[in-house]
């Protein structure tokens, strides 16, 4: 479903509860059409399995350079094992999102001119042109992927 198809349904659903006479079926008929169109939003959004094309790409140049994929593995992953609280049934959230925050400085960092002194190589130059902007990049999402096997260490020692 594209974006035009949830918009449509959206209107739809607007249409029904502007009629301001509603019965249940009216209820049910907007609650149907506003799933149908989060559904279609959330489909029109993902890039490649990731929330959007600025996630898959940032997590793609990374995986991409074996330098780069090593630093942000050992970033991501001491980051997440001195956040977590072992007490918490939960508290690997804790370190998810530590990790998630250096990755982001790390990345912001990474792609800054100032951390190259001026001398960005090609590389990096390539990724923030592809990225675009990062504020829309879910870091989240790619701490957790990187970081599925701990999480599941943690999960399981629980």
């Amino acid at each position: 479903m594209t974006i035009e198809k949830a918009k449509a349904k959206l209107n739809l659903a607007l249409d029904v509860w502007d009629g301001e006479q509603y019965t249940g079926a009216d209820l049910e008929d907007i609650y149907t059409l506003l799933s149908q169109a989060r559904e279609a939003l959330n489909e029109a959004e993902t890039y490649n399995g990731w929330t959007n094309r600025e996630t898959w790409a940032t997590a793609l140049h990374i995986d991409n350079d074996p330098t780069l994929q090593e630093q942000a593995s050992e970033k991501i992953a001491q980051t997440f094992l001195e956040g977590i609280d072992t007490d918490a049934e939960d508290g690997y959230l804790l370190g998810v999102r530590d990790a998630e925050d250096a990755l982001s400085d790390w990345v912001d960092d990474l792609l800054s001119d100032n951390y190259w002194d001026g001398h960005t190589p090609y590389g990096i130059r390539l990724m923030r042109d592809d990225v675009g902007s990062l504020w829309r990049v879910n870091f989240r999402e790619i701490a957790e992927s990187w970081l599925s096997d701990e999480i599941e260490k943690f999960k399981a020692g629980k």
